[in-house]
């Protein structure tokens, strides 16, 4: 998760928030950031989902929830003013490509409470998100020695040595590795479910559903049953591919809306692309340099509201003996 918020913090505001520092004190400014991101995330589910005695009284879950985002707020705002701050003493002196992406907004709106809300989504979702699809595929990979083995060689064909580096050219013809993020994320999607509210009268199915009512489209149940994936508790990567390497789903094309773990249409995820890079990035260098092993039991997922695993993450990471 610190990485993650390291490289969030300099895309999003061109600013390293010190993350990754041999003694990051308690009362450091990325210590809480992180702690009030985890009190936010485990709140919001009491506060969001059951019934809101908060709206009578402040429950705890709600003092926590209020207290996380006021903490998380006042910090996100002090790195958003400085990147503000920065973009006004230098104005002209960037081009586009270079600004951060409070500055590009800054500089397409002039309003810099679009950039801090932008700013803020990034950080507060973009940390803990990331972090648990990483683990997930870790562990599948870990589970799943052959997998690895085939990602490892698609690796070094593209990286000659673990210190080659994840460019844009050899992101694109990671067709493996994006393939194992796809069915870690079919088998264990970070938001079990996304929710519209209709804003006119719609067909589904064959069931007419009227205007204001709510839908939800569960993607750990429909990615995870036979209809939809042949042999859905098995780490299949080969599922994803163009080629026909998978023999469980020999002939079976896979809905293009059955696995929406960014959700879809204007209401997507704004920082999929950047989630995307981090985690392929990520994954490339682990195990381009290590071999990935597990040897505890399975893991046991819950809603916290991420759908994330509860057991300890006790990987064993091996470097490999370069020939």
């Amino acid at each position: 998760m610190i990485q993650l918020l390291t490289a969030i913090g300099c895309v999003a505001l061109d600013t390293r928030l010190g993350c990754l520092g041999d003694d990051i004190r308690s009362d450091s400014d990325p210590h809480q950031i992180i702690q009030s991101i985890n009190t936010f995330l485990t709140n919001v589910a009491q506060v969001e989902l059951r019934a809101p005695f908060w709206r009578v009284w402040s429950t705890p879950a709600w003092k926590k929830y209020i207290g996380a985002l006021d903490v998380f707020t006042e910090l996100s705002m002090k790195y958003i003013t400085q990147a503000t701050d920065r973009m006004n003493m230098q104005e002209g002196t960037k081009t586009e490509e270079e600004m951060s992406i409070v500055e590009k907004i800054i500089h397409k709106t002039s309003d810099p409470k679009i950039a801090a809300v932008l700013a803020l989504d990034l950080l507060l979702v973009g940390v803990d998100t990331t972090s648990v699809t990483v683990t997930s595929c870790l562990y599948q990979l870990a589970k799943n020695p052959e997998k690895q083995n085939k990602l490892y060689s698609e690796l070094q064909m593209l990286m000659p040595t673990p210190e080659s580096p994840v460019d844009v050219k050899c992101l694109d013809k990671l067709s493996y590795l994006k393939a194992c993020i796809k069915e870690t994320l079919r088998m264990y999607p970070v938001t079990i479910g996304n929710g519209r509210s209709l804003q006119s009268d719609t067909v589904i199915g064959g069931y007419t559903i009227p205007k204001g009512a709510h839908v939800i489209f569960p993607h750990l149940v429909v990615s995870n049953i036979d209809e939809n994936f042949p042999a859905p508790g098995m780490f299949l990567p080969e599922r994803w591919l163009k080629s026909d390497q998978c023999p469980v789903s020999a002939g079976k094309k896979i809905h293009p809306f059955v696995s929406l773990p960014f959700g879809h249409g204007r209401r997507t995820c704004i920082g999929r692309r950047f989630a995307e890079a981090e985690l392929q990035t990520l994954l490339a260098k682990i195990f381009r340099k290590y071999r990935v092993e597990y040897h505890y039991g399975d893991f046991r997922y819950k809603v916290s509201p991420t759908y994330a695993p509860e057991n300890p993450l006790k990987f064993r990471l091996i470097e490999r003996q370069e020939r």
